[in-house]
């Protein structure tokens, strides 16, 4: 092995100008290949997937394998590039993962799942959509929120309106999943025998604040040339709004609202899962990105660029 060295050396050596020849040529193609490669920060290492998710609210896993599961993957069978596919059928979820070789660009595989997931025959209230493509090792940033004068439901108000806005507009940025803090929600909480007293049904108390949460047209008038146009604007944008909501009304013709009981209040969402425990004034969110974008330095950048605009 030394005398391999050693004549290496010689030769090297004794060449000068070949040497520097060579020694240049390897500098210059590094360089070339410094500035001409692309270098992506994030790397995906697992082939590109394409994932199905369904909800089917209130069907048992054994429904929803059959009513959405199934016909979905018959559909999904022999896209191109495809090598696996599988599934995963929950109480009111369906996930299925479709997995291609590593040529197969994803931008094609989701395109292709999307037309044939379109002809599926599934239930018509059952609506499949795509998971956006993030990939195995996209998540480049979480942060958190927490103020001692804001509660958690402002600051999820916060991040869903004011912040999700402004990370949008960032490139690069394909997903972004927020968690911890409760979502506003005008809760209506029926007594059954206050119903009862006042003649009045469940139904009509749903359909009430259905319809009275709702805009409509009216077309236009037309008014010395002017074409006025009459809209009815009756969405429920305080708590006030929700306690004028009429029912029905009695036979003497008085009507009968819900601020007559006190059965509406402001609280959180009843879906949220409550399954990670997070402080009572904070929330987090997770940025992902797709493949082939900025590094995290750069994406720091741009993100503080845009929060201080």
């Amino acid at each position: 092995m030394h005398q391999l060295i050693d004549k290496f050396i010689v030769t090297a050596l004794k060449g000068r100008y070949i040497t520097l020849i060579a020694s240049f040529l390897i500098l210059l193609g590094g360089f070339a290949a410094w500035k001409v490669l692309p270098i992506e920060a994030y790397p995906e290492l697992s082939n590109p997937q394409v994932r199905v998710i369904t909800l089917v609210p209130g069907k048992g896993s054994e429904e929803v394998e059959r009513l959405v599961t199934i016909p979905l993957e018959k559909e999904m069978y022999g896209v191109p590039g495809q090598t696996a596919l599988r599934s995963l059928s929950l109480y009111g979820l369906s996930v299925i993962i479709s997995t291609y070789t590593d040529v197969t660009s994803t931008t094609v595989a989701r395109q292709q799942v999307l037309e044939r997931i379109q002809q599926a025959n599934i239930p018509s209230d059952v609506e499949p959509v795509l998971e956006p493509d993030v990939g195995s090792l996209r998540e480049i940033f979480r942060y958190s929120l927490s103020s001692p004068y804001i509660s958690a439901m402002g600051l999820r108000a916060i991040q869903q309106w004011d912040l999700e806005k402004l990370f949008r507009q960032i490139p690069g940025v394909i997903g972004i999943v927020s968690e911890g803090g409760p979502t506003k929600t005008y809760q209506v909480n029926v007594d059954p025998l206050k119903l009862r007293a006042r003649g009045t049904t469940l139904k009509q108390v749903f359909e009430a604040v259905e319809h009275c949460n709702a805009t409509t047209g009216g077309g236009f008038i037309e008014h010395n040339g002017n074409a006025l146009i009459v809209r009815q604007i009756g969405l429920i944008k305080s708590e006030e709004d929700l306690r004028d909501v009429t029912i029905s009304s009695t036979a003497a013709g008085i009507p009968i609202k819900l601020e007559m009981w006190p059965m509406w209040k402001l609280g959180q969402w009843l879906g949220e899962d409550r399954s990670v425990k997070i402080e009572k004034t904070t929330a987090w969110k997770v940025l992902c990105s797709c493949g082939g974008e900025k590094t995290h330095q750069e994406f720091c950048s741009q993100l503080k660029k845009s929060c201080l605009t």
